[in-house]
Order: structure tokens, then sequence, then C-alpha cells
């Protein structure tokens, strides 16, 4: 049987996952995404983009950078820090206040993560419903950040806040 670990920063391979079914190991030990986020009840572009933002090969600056793109590099919503996924979804000082109100709305501990894959992992203890809750924020916090790229508007914290009630 092979060696297989149980986390990596290296991101997740189909091949990696299809010779852990081969080796006959146990779901849970078949590495890096929390597999119990494909069960939440979100569209699946919404769960797909999770894996990229956790697998860090959605489009970020952090990203564009290392494929050799020019630009700002700024995360577009504070301006202060390099957009990293870490960042943009876990510590820009906006985000923080989104995932407060959040906690206080759906009566949920707050929490500050230091990096995706430690989010990824508490939310994927939690309840299906916070679970759904926790990538529909990610989402909308990527659709609200290339509003402000593309638009060329930031929306106000209310608005994101709005949105993801709605959901």
């Amino acid at each position: 049987m092979k060696n297989h670990r149980l986390y990596t920063p290296e991101p997740i391979r189909v091949k990696d996952i299809y010779n852990a079914m081969i080796d006959g190991l146990p779901a849970g030990s078949v590495p890096l995404f929390p597999l119990s986020l494909w069960k939440v009840t979100c569209p699946l572009k919404m769960i797909l983009f999770s894996w990229l933002v956790f697998t860090n090969r959605n489009l970020s600056w952090e990203v564009l950078q290392k494929r050799g793109w020019n630009g700002p590099g700024r995360y577009s919503m504070c301006h202060s820090d390099l957009e990293t996924n870490d960042h943009m979804f876990f510590q820009c000082a906006n985000t923080l206040q989104i995932w407060y109100e959040l906690s206080l709305s759906f009566c949920f501990p707050y929490r500050v993560f230091a990096s995706v894959q430690e989010g990824y992992r508490w939310w994927s203890e939690q309840s299906i419903p916070l679970r759904s809750m926790f990538i529909s924020v990610v989402w909308l916090l990527w659709k609200w950040r290339n509003e402000c790229i593309f638009q060329d508007h930031k929306p106000p914290l209310a608005s994101i806040l709005m949105r993801i009630t709605e959901c």
C-alpha cells in the first residue's frame, strides 16, 4: 500500500483519489479537500469554485502573478495587502466583519482562520446548512471582489450581507 498523507500543501489531483480508491483507503483519509463539502446543498458551480479556492487555483492576483501576469496585486476591497485567498476570504478587515455579522445572525461561533485550509477543515465538521452557507459566502465574496474590479465600484458591506442572507 502506498504511503498517503492526510494533509499536504499540494493541490489534490484526480489521480490521487483514484490511487487511494485502488489502495482501499478509507474515504476520510483521501487527502485535502474535505469530502463532506461535496454534500452541501449549493449549486455545483459554487462547490467547484470552492474547490478552486481550497487548492489555490482560482484567479486571485497571487495566482495570476505566479503565471506571469502583471497587475496591481493588492486586494481591491481594502488595498492594504496582497490578494491571496487567505487574505481575501479570512484575513481582510472587511471579510472579518462579514464573518462576524454572520456569526451573530446565524448563531455560530465566530472564528478567525489563519488559512483557507484551516477554515474549510473547521467548517467541514459543521452541519450541512452551515457548510452550505460557508460555500455561499466564499462565492459571494468572490462576486463582490469581481464587481469591484470589473465594474470599478466598491459595493457597501451591507449589500454583501444582504446577498448572503438571501441565499
